[in-house]
């Protein structure tokens, strides 16, 4: 079993990047990048993260804490898309899947960061009420993405919903994006939050997250379950108290499987730092306790 990740998006808020320094986080990725329908190919920054939201441009002390986080080892990334883009946005972006790979990749190359995050919840696109194929924008996307970002060196990920990976759910179109595209995804955090009936549910999170993992072009190491770390960060039906989280979801994920590692949404959540060190202490007891081979 390889080291479980700790995963957490950075959306701003009252606490500051840099105090991820002393959390145990492999992985941060910043939220968001954005583009509108107005000027689909001109990037912004959330107001959060920018000195300047177009072009975009990190503040200094983002910057800093970028740099201080990656001489500790962890991987920061960018997240484009989220909910403030649009489906008029994306149908314009349709069919321009390798120039807006190329723009994505400039900045992530131009800021020195790890990777990018696709973080797309047009789920209309998936059932033909978009304008466009969800399908085939997000593995273009992602086949670009690659070929601009290479793998020895940047991270691509994936952030779908559940009913995204779902069979016989209308919407259940990562099915097809992670056949087609899947080898080219790194990482792929899974929203178990505000989207029932898997919301505040540890039985039948494990047993989606498990079966999430056998579809094509996925597998444990790459998928990261994705939960709320203190309840003002999702709906109050989602929210799972860290002990629930240890006894009901870690520890069967990894006494029958493993588990990729865990994300929570979203970092200002984890004001005094105990989401964080408690899910990394019981990740690593699950690694220490794995069987080693002979």
């Amino acid at each position: 079993m390889p080291q479980p990740k700790l995963v957490s998006y950075f959306a701003g808020g009252p606490l500051p990047l840099h105090r991820a320094l002393d959390r145990p986080y492999t992985h941060l990725i910043l939220a968001y990048l954005t583009s509108n329908e107005q000027s689909p190919f001109t990037l912004a920054l959330s107001a959060d993260l920018a000195a300047q939201a177009t072009p975009p441009r990190f503040d200094a002390e983002i910057n800093r804490a970028v740099r201080r986080l990656q001489q500790q080892g962890v991987k920061v990334m960018v997240s484009f898309g989220g909910p403030a883009m649009t489906t008029s946005a994306y149908r314009q972006l349709a069919g321009q899947e390798s120039y807006l790979a190329y723009i994505l990749a400039q900045f992530v190359v131009a800021n020195e960061l790890d990777g990018i995050d696709i973080h797309w919840e047009d789920a209309a696109a998936f059932i033909g009420q978009g304008g466009y194929d969800g399908v085939e924008f997000l593995t273009q996307l992602t086949r670009a993405l690659r070929r601009e970002l290479p793998g020895d060196r940047y991270l691509i990920a994936h952030s779908p919903q559940p009913p995204y990976l779902q069979e016989g759910y209308a919407m259940s179109g990562y099915l097809k994006v992670l056949q087609a595209a899947g080898s080219a995804i790194d990482l792929v955090t899974i929203q178990f939050y505000n989207n029932r009936p898997w919301s505040g549910d540890p039985l039948r999170i494990v047993e989606s997250y498990q079966r999430y993992c056998q579809l094509p072009g996925m597998n444990t190491d790459k998928a990261i379950l994705g939960l709320p770390i203190a309840r003002h960060n999702a709906l109050s039906t989602s929210f799972i108290p860290l002990d629930a989280i240890v006894r009901r979801i870690i520890g069967p994920l990894t006494r029958c499987g493993g588990l990729g590692g865990l994300m929570g949404w979203e970092f200002s959540g984890d004001h005094d730092g105990q989401w964080s060190h408690s899910i990394g202490e019981a990740l690593a007891q699950a690694l220490a306790n794995q069987p080693r081979e002979r």
